[in-house]
């Protein structure tokens, strides 16, 4: 599903992007530091153990017989119904999500359950790629496409979500086979996403402005596309506004170097949290309707201003970091290296239980939720778990409802069915 590759893309990209985007292009390299030179030193390392932590999640299995069976079909539970069923549950949650979103664990378990309808138009893409289905997918598209566009133009946030676009591409690049080719098709899939990008970020100033509302959201639409339609119409886009717009969106190398600056205390002795941040948030994973008076866990903003020295902010502007943030915080760069690795051993083994699963529908579910985390990338990593946590919950209920009550809806999830498609792949390979 690309997830993993993804994961990788986000982690990478969060302190190294506009270095190595700078350095390939010949950009003037004077914000650079010593403590950023830090940053770029733990997070090569850090590359390393992302390769060597995939490899060994995706190595060949030392049972022969076994590896058969998982290579035998990728995906046997991506069909029509499955899709439609995904389509169903996002659909649900878009329409109840504002509603529900202020409701204490309610709000959390409905905005996961929205997240569906991103899955299945992921799984619509690869039922589409494996067998030529294209009728859900343009029901997908149907779906999807409305609805983030009536999110974006609420809220002023990207309809482009990452998670979903290059999870698209890498499956729709990469599913069957990788070539040289699949690489040359990746980089054409993205090149006009990087515009629409550009365009997007140029335009939706009269969204956040207030400028929109009260129309109704047809007319929001109207206006706002003549806005971004000029914007790409009068675009131009240098190597510096690349990197400008990686610091604002995606490189976080300065929060980074700010933090290496800040560990250290000029006495030379260090203030690393050991494993305290991670402790400090386990308080995210109980539930609010089971601990009413729960305390509120630091929002990002406060968390950086803790491990940088900044203090703590006079707005409510949210910022975002990486996961080797929180990881540098605890220890330094063995804690990054040593973190990167589990992190993305772990999200491999997922993703590859995930393609490879035949097992049932309340096994499937929640996995595919824990996988979707990674996707989403993290942050701070007991409020992640928190989060995969409400999430699995939620669509484990819904896997066994469906299986007590409906057991037709889904029937490739019987395990008859799973030996009766195995058996001749199986047989082939033998």
């Amino acid at each position: 599903m690309g997830v993993t590759c993804l994961f990788a893309f986000q982690v990478s990209s969060a302190s190294l992007s506009a270095f190595s985007f700078g350095r390939v292009f010949g950009l003037r390299e004077q914000w650079i530091t010593p403590e950023h030179e830090s940053v770029f030193l733990y997070s090569g390392w850090a590359c390393l153990a992302m390769v060597g932590a995939m490899w060994l999640a995706w190595s060949h299995s030392k049972n022969h017989h076994a590896n058969k069976l998982a290579q035998a079909e990728l995906f046997p539970w991506v069909t029509e119904r499955f899709v439609f069923f995904a389509l169903g549950l996002g659909a649900i949650g878009t329409i109840a999500l504002p509603f529900l979103a202020r409701v204490p664990t309610v709000g959390t378990a409905t905005h996961l359950l929205a997240s569906w309808l991103k899955l299945g138009l992921i799984t619509a893409v690869i039922l589409f790629k494996k067998k030529g289905n294209l009728r859900p997918l343009l029901i997908a598209i149907a779906l999807y496409i409305p609805a983030a566009a009536v999110c974006a133009l609420s809220s002023g946030f990207t309809p482009f979500s990452v998670d979903a676009i290059i999870c698209i591409a890498l499956i729709a690049t990469c599913l069957n086979r990788v070539t040289i080719f699949s690489f040359v098709k990746l980089f054409v899939c993205m090149v006009p996403c990087v515009y629409l990008m550009f365009g997007w970020l140029a335009s939706r100033g009269i969204i956040r402005s207030g400028e929109l509302e009260g129309f109704p959201i047809a007319e929001r639409a109207t206006r706002f596309a003549d806005v971004f339609v000029d914007e790409l119409l009068h675009l131009h886009v240098t190597a510096y506004d690349v990197q400008t717009l990686l610091f604002e969106r995606i490189d976080m190398s300065d929060i980074l170097a700010q933090e290496v600056a800040f560990q250290i205390s000029p006495s030379g002795e260090d203030q690393f949290a050991y494993g305290g941040t991670l402790v400090d948030g386990l308080v995210a994973v109980v539930p609010r309707a089971l601990w009413e008076d729960k305390p509120t866990v630091a929002g990002y903003a406060d968390f950086v201003g803790q491990y940088t020295g900044v203090g703590p902010r006079s707005d409510n502007t949210s910022i975002g970091v990486p996961v080797q943030f929180e990881l540098y915080a605890n220890g330094g760069p063995p804690f990054v290296v040593a973190g990167i690795f589990i992190l993305f051993y772990l999200c491999a083994r997922l993703e590859r239980f995930v393609a490879t699963c035949r097992r049932s529908l309340h096994v499937l579910m929640p996995s595919l939720m824990f996988l979707m985390s990674f996707a989403n990338g993290i942050e701070q990593i007991m409020l992640v778990l928190s989060t995969a946590l409400a999430g699995a919950a939620t669509v484990f209920v819904i896997a066994r409802i469906v299986e007590v009550f409906y057991p037709q809806l889904l029937p490739q999830f019987r395990p008859s069915q799973f030996r009766r498609r195995l058996g001749p792949a199986i047989r082939a390979t033998a």
